[in-house]
């Protein structure tokens, strides 16, 4: 696309239409995890869903992939992201 009569000019490049995206063929080196989510095992389930709380096996799941098992429902508190 070219306005040439306000002086100046927009290209846009073909491989942005057609080539797959570069970020796409990064590795963004996301750990695996080492454990299932401590959450689909505790019993307080229910009430951190509705009030958006985290403890420290899920913050530790989140970060490392893994977690103690004495962290399960230890120190809640409301999540930075919410």
């Amino acid at each position: 696309m070219t306005n040439r009569n306000l002086g100046f000019e927009v290209f846009y490049d073909s491989y942005y239409n057609y080539e797959p995206s570069t970020n796409a063929q990064l590795d963004p080196g996301t750990p695996e995890s080492a454990r299932e989510c401590p959450c689909d095992e505790c019993p307080n389930y229910a009430q951190c869903e509705s009030d958006g709380k985290e403890c420290v096996a899920f913050r530790n799941w989140a970060l490392k992939g893994d977690y103690a098992d004495k962290d399960i429902s230890r120190l809640l508190r409301v999540s930075k992201n919410m």
